[in-house]
């Protein structure tokens, strides 16, 4: 059958005259570069633009960055440390009011040292501002705000020395507070003008960055500019080499294209393409008339062995329907009985699995037995211990009930103690209360004086401060003997029921020591038991342990017997799939078949 199907198929079948489609023939230069260089050169060029816009772009930003960088750079820290000398000396300034009003001495020290640590921090951003300095105008500012400054800390000092010796306060009607007030005009100017050159240099940086902000401007209004311009110069250049390149590409693909489409439509019947380019498109052209020749001999060809693929197909399909059907009974046969030795397997594997779980009930039976004989051997030794330990704590508990009545008895001796003190301290309560009336009047008849009870005025002061101490110190102590005496009467109260605690105590432990001697004379019988019982326990388990063994045989037997029962099923399973694939393959060759005749046929060759 083979051989005749390969003799028809050599066969040189009739041409068949058909009117061929005509179509113009290109009139294209002879180009000698590929598509692939004319690509390139589109693309360079656009590159090449691309290229100078970017540089252009590049130039300008670093330009900008240069500017915004000075203003980010020199001038904004300028500014910066300027407005922090301008709160640093205020700051100074409001240390020095602080320190004229200030009557503590603990303060005053505090004062200097923040007032030093400020002078210090302001000659730190002196010298940090100095270092960004970048013209002439700027440093004689600058060396100006110096020697205002130095003047200023000279005045500083002087108002310092003054200061300590008095208190504007107390002191401004003799000659050294006049002098101390003509220091603090004197700083006080010094301060405004040391503020007018701060504002000077804060006028000149902001000048300064508003000029190169300014030249930044300028700079990206020109860059924009550029960038616009080349912008729309490579957009038209662009536009340009695409539309070139794009027509010497397309035309003689347009001629390409109408012919694949006729051989998309089955027609194989055109005369072959003629292209003059000697590029990518041209070979595109003769490797496409090559194309349509051989795919005209394989329709031909595809014709022939499609008839013959049908036919052999549905005899295939009808041999493989007829096998498929046999191995369906054979493998219902095969199933039922593997489902019955499987059935055999697993009551034999229950029944095995009873029998382990017996035996470790039993085992688990014998350990719990020798636990208990063992836990009632000790329990037994622990309860004599406990009898033991029962008659020491008697008479511990028999101690600690006289300790605790002989702290009783001191706490009550504490608490008379506490009243006494109590007592004496509201006699030096009343005392120190005629100490303050004593120096009030003192006070007052000092101050009727005049001049010469000046002296007297301030000791009676310092009695009464004295007086009014003595007694905010008795008053804490009044406070602190009551709560001794509050805290006295709990703990009266706490030992009292520690001696009932006590007394119950020694009452239930003497009647733990009647339980303990039952416990023993309980575990001593229990004990006896455990071990009767663990003799008949250890003779079924050994009865048991037989009995698993001859199970287990049996489940290896069964199990064996199910295993090569699934074999034979599992085998004919895969043959009744196997002939089922068969079938289907032979059904989906034949739909192929007619399929590919159908396609063929739509070919005009």
């Amino acid at each position: 059958m083979k051989k005749q199907i390969m003799k028809k198929a050599k066969l040189k079948m009739p041409k068949v005259k058909k009117p061929k489609l005509k179509l113009p023939e290109m009139k294209q230069l002879n180009l000698k570069l590929s598509v692939s260089k004319k690509m390139y050169i589109g693309f360079a060029s656009v590159l090449l633009i691309m290229g100078i816009l970017g540089f252009v772009a590049i130039n300008s930003t670093n330009n900008i960055s240069k500017r915004s960088s000075e203003i980010t750079n020199v001038w904004l820290p300028s500014v910066e440390a300027i407005n922090t000398i301008n709160y640093l000396t205020e700051h100074l300034a409001s240390l020095e009011y602080k320190y004229v009003i200030e009557p503590d001495e603990k303060k005053l020290t505090l004062l200097i040292e923040k007032m030093d640590e400020t002078f210090a921090e302001i000659d730190h951003v002196f010298a940090n501002y100095e270092a960004t300095i970048n013209s002439e105008e700027e440093r004689q500012l600058f060396e100006t705000l110096l020697d205002k400054w130095a003047r200023y800390h000279a005045v500083h000092v002087k108002f310092i020395e003054l200061g300590t010796e008095m208190n504007i306060v107390q002191g401004t009607g003799n000659v050294n507070g006049i002098r101390l007030l003509s220091t603090i005009g004197e700083a006080d100017n010094m301060f405004s003008s040391i503020q007018f050159t701060l504002e000077e240099l804060v006028a000149y940086n902001h000048d300064n960055a508003l000029a190169a902000s300014d030249v930044a401007n300028q700079e990206t209004s020109r860059s924009m500019f550029i960038i616009i311009a080349f912008l729309i110069g490579g957009v038209i250049v662009g536009l340009s080499i695409a539309y070139l390149t794009s027509r010497m590409i397309s035309k003689p693909l347009k001629f390409v294209t109408d012919n694949v489409k006729e051989v998309a439509k089955g027609n194989l019947t055109m005369d072959p393409i003629k292209i003059k380019n000697k590029d990518e498109i041209g070979d595109l052209a003769e490797a496409f008339n090559e194309m349509g020749t051989s795919l005209a001999n394989l329709i031909r060809q595809v014709t022939v062995t499609s008839e013959t693929v049908a036919a052999s197909s549905e005899q295939l399909l009808a041999s493989s329907e007829q096998t498929s059907k046999a191995t369906e009974l054979i493998t219902i046969s095969i199933q039922e009985v593997a489902a019955g030795s499987e059935h055999q397997v697993q009551s034999a594997v229950n029944g095995n699995q009873s029998m382990q779980e017996i035996s470790k009930g039993m085992e688990q039976v014998a350990g719990a037995i020798q636990i208990v004989s063992d836990l009632s051997l000790s329990t037994n030794e622990k309860a004599e211990a406990g009898n033991v330990v029962v008659s020491e704590t008697v008479t511990q508990m028999n101690t600690v009930q006289e300790q605790v009545t002989k702290i009783a008895d001191n706490i009550q001796v504490l608490g008379t103690r506490s009243k006494e003190i109590g007592q004496i301290v509201d006699l030096i309560s009343q005392v120190s209360e005629q100490t303050n009336l004593l120096a009030l009047n003192a006070a007052i008849e000092a101050a009727r004086a005049g001049e010469h009870g000046k002296g007297f005025a301030v000791v009676a002061d310092e009695v009464r401060k004295l007086a009014v101490e003595s007694n905010k110190a008795t008053d804490n102590i009044r406070a602190l003997i009551g709560q001794i005496q509050k805290e006295i009467k709990e703990v009266t109260v706490s030992m009292d029921e520690g001696k009932k605690s006590v007394k119950s105590g020694i009452e239930k432990v003497n009647e733990t020591g009647v339980s303990f001697h039952e416990i023993t004379d309980m575990i001593s019988s229990i004990s006896t038991q455990a071990q009767e019982v663990s003799a008949i326990v250890e003779e079924v388990n050994a009865s048991t342990e037989e009995m698993v063994q001859k199970m287990s045989e049996i489940t290896t037997v069964s199990q064996q017997a199910a295993e090569n029962s699934q074999q034979v099923a599992a085998s004919a399973e895969e043959q009744n799939a196997s002939m089922e694939e068969i079938s289907a393959s032979a059904h989906t060759l034949s739909s192929m078949a007619q399929e590919l005749q159908e396609n063929v046929s739509k070919f005009k060759v």
